[in-house]
């Protein structure tokens, strides 16, 4: 990843409008900027005037994330009707490219820090966040257990401010999904391809049979993480497909329905979400 000083003043200063929007919670430049291929993952100086200024006053100051731009923000949360905002920014940044294992301050983990705003939050504002900013992190498949410089995890520091809902969360996170339906998932996502290979060939039987294997995976997971919504989305498309081949053969109107519908709603699974997200203006 290139460093912010070798980037253009052009480069600067899409990055300024980047960061901007996260202060803001300006999910529609956001997404103009996802469709311009963005990186949410990379790191900048946390300055929004003229580029020549970030390149000598700014110069030696480390780099921060959205990431961590988007957790701090909350400190500025003084209208519960706005509590939200901040998270659904985060979930933005992390469906888009930014990770939630990348440290970037010398103590915490970006689940560290989040676990730290907002018990300040709450304690000088009286604003319960109750895990909104942990669970979009543990969603995207943060680590409870990942140790900070200093060798404390998130879940150390959840429980060494008594934040309650951050501890339960991350115990339920560690808890699922376990390494044996994982396994499982994997063998449905395997069994589903070989059945929708065979199915063409040999009538729509076996994939049938291999999107209800892959259906039940997804669903032995329990979890919206990335991953997870992805079992769902291919369970919805092999059992769509396999319903197409069935009208083939039996010429039902409405197998052949059913099918289209399977199928159109398993391509349309999670992207219609964050097309919807990208829409909103806080």
């Amino acid at each position: 990843m290139t460093h912010w000083h070798e980037w253009t003043d052009e480069q600067i200063a899409t990055w300024q409008q980047a960061l901007t929007a996260v202060e803001e919670g300006d999910l529609t430049t956001l997404g103009e900027l996802a469709d311009q291929g963005f990186d949410f993952n990379q790191r900048g100086p946390n300055w929004t005037g003229a580029p020549y200024v970030a390149r000598t006053v700014y110069r030696d100051d480390p780099p921060v994330s959205l990431i961590q731009v988007t957790i701090d923000q909350v400190e500025f949360v003084d209208d519960p009707a706005e509590i939200e905002r901040q998270p659904q920014t985060l979930r933005f940044l992390l469906e888009h490219g930014a990770s939630p294992n990348d440290s970037y301050l010398v103590r915490l983990t970006p689940l560290g820090h989040a676990v730290q705003m907002e018990c300040e939050v709450h304690s000088t504002d009286g604003v319960l966040m109750d895990g909104r900013l942990v669970r979009p992190l543990l969603e995207a498949g943060a680590d409870p257990l990942l140790p900070a410089d200093n060798g404390q995890t998130a879940l150390d520091h959840a429980r060494r401010t008594k934040h309650e809902s951050a501890v339960r969360l991350m115990e339920e996170d560690r808890r699922s999904p376990s390494g044996a339906r994982t396994g499982m998932a994997l063998l449905g996502l395997v069994l589903a391809l070989a059945g929708a290979v065979s199915g063409v060939g040999a009538g729509a039987s076996s994939a049938f049979l291999s999107g209800l294997i892959l259906l039940v995976s997804a669903f032995l997971l329990r979890s919206r993480r990335k991953p997870t919504r992805a079992l769902w989305k291919a369970a919805l498309l092999v059992l769509g497909m396999s319903l197409l081949l069935a009208s083939v053969t039996s010429g039902t109107l409405l197998v052949t329905f059913i099918g289209a519908a399977v199928f159109i709603l398993g391509l349309e699974f999670d992207s219609n979400r964050r097309r919807t997200r990208a829409r909103v203006v806080s």
